[in-house]
């Protein structure tokens, strides 16, 4: 349980960081120029996670940091992400996340902040009845294609989830 309960609180602590970023990220380096048709979200997607991959393998074991993501990543951006995420370099952008968390916490926290996520989620999904899984679940998929973790109000609701899920494992007054 404390193991559970300090992985959880790594977790939280991650999240919160890329909330709140410690500096302000350099301007993008696209100009507001040109014209294009919209492109598909999974197409903005793909080239951000390809970025997110570089990211990782430049920083393997321990990552870049929490909350840096948007400090460092400019360094990784693609030019078809560039060109993707602007529509064609109308405007100017700057991505918040890369829409995956997993792949987030790999170029953030590296290997060992990813392995830390997953032995929390499993020792919290094994001792857990599989009726309950559900919201948890639910995150762990939205987390592959979206940044539920960098969203407040989603991350406090599972935290809130997880902690009732450990607190029923342990009531007031049991050893």
């Amino acid at each position: 349980p404390r193991v559970a309960a300090l992985a959880l609180g790594l977790l939280l602590g991650y999240g919160t960081g890329r909330v709140a970023p410690v500096e302000k990220p350099p301007p993008s380096p696209v100009s507001a120029q040109s014209s294009g048709s919209a492109p598909s979200t999974v197409a903005v997607r793909l080239a951000l996670w390809e970025g997110g991959l570089e990211m990782f393998a430049n920083r393997p074991i321990v990552g870049h940091g929490g909350g840096q993501f948007l400090i460092e990543y400019p360094r990784f951006r693609t030019v078809e992400e560039i060109e993707l995420s602007s529509f064609g370099r109308r405007f100017a952008t700057a991505p918040a996340s890369l829409h995956n968390d997993f792949l987030q916490i790999l170029a953030d926290l590296g290997l060992i902040g990813f392995l830390l996520a997953s032995a929390a989620a499993y020792l919290l999904l094994r001792t857990t009845p599989i009726r309950m899984w559900g919201p948890f679940l639910a995150f762990l998929l939205l987390a592959g294609v979206r940044a539920p973790l960098g969203n407040a109000p989603t991350a406090a609701l599972v935290f809130l989830f997880a902690g009732a899920m450990i607190r029923r494992q342990h009531p007031k007054g049991a050893k």
